[in-house]
């Protein structure tokens, strides 16, 4: 799509690559081929990604008891791009694991400005500031949006319970998609359970990479 450069290692690699937290979902069709995948950062000493072009906005919800993530690096191939359940799962997923696994609290995810009102409207994010031009994605347009896990919480109650009643048709949510909320906690030990961590030789090789870059 043109949102990043052409490299010489032929791979995308990013300093928060090397973190241990740092969790790389992967979906495959029944060939074992890669369709789309999303990278889930968690805040720490180092920071986010998003914290290069909204430091300011992501410093300012900093507080005691919150954890952020950041969804980055999502991506869906173009033979699977009118799949939009694809898209609903990584972000589902992601969401899970981050507050099952990791603790977090908050989700933040930079997105072009004209897919920002589907994630407004239908999921519940909320816009941080003003667009800006973002160096990462070669200067294109995004905006920040950020979702609290209560909000997630109280959506995904809400849809559930129209689903229960019937009313799934009149509920203009995505969350009628998600996974109910007692099925949670058994996925996030399936996602955890599937996890590789990085070994060493594998360390070596993305810094290898990232120094290329």
């Amino acid at each position: 799509m043109g949102y990043t450069p052409e490299r010489r290692t032929g791979m995308l690699v990013c300093p928060y690559d090397l973190r241990p937290d740092t969790f790389v979902l992967l979906t495959e069709d029944q060939a074992g081929l890669p369709v789309a995948t999303a990278t889930l950062v968690f805040d720490g000493p180092e920071g986010l990604p998003c914290m290069d072009t909204f430091g300011a906005e992501v410093r300012g919800l900093r507080a005691p008891g919150r954890l952020f993530t950041e969804v980055a690096r999502l991506a869906i191939s173009p033979r699977h791009q009118h799949a939009p359940e694809l898209l609903l799962r990584l972000i589902n997923y992601l969401f899970i694991y981050g507050a099952h696994c990791g603790g977090a609290t908050d989700a933040l995810i930079e997105v072009n400005p004209r897919h920002a009102a589907f994630y407004e409207r239908l999921l519940g994010f909320r816009r941080l500031g003003a667009g800006r031009d973002c160096p990462r994605v070669c200067g294109a347009p995004a905006v920040l949006l950020h979702l609290e896990r209560q909000v997630y919480v109280s959506a995904l109650g809400r849809a559930m319970a129209a689903l229960a009643g019937g009313g799934s048709s009149r509920l203009r949510s995505l969350y009628r998609q998600f996974v109910p909320p007692a099925q949670e906690a058994r996925l996030a030990g399936v996602l955890a359970s599937q996890q590789r961590a990085l070994s060493g030789q594998d360390l070596a090789a993305l810094r290898q990479y990232t120094a290329c870059e």
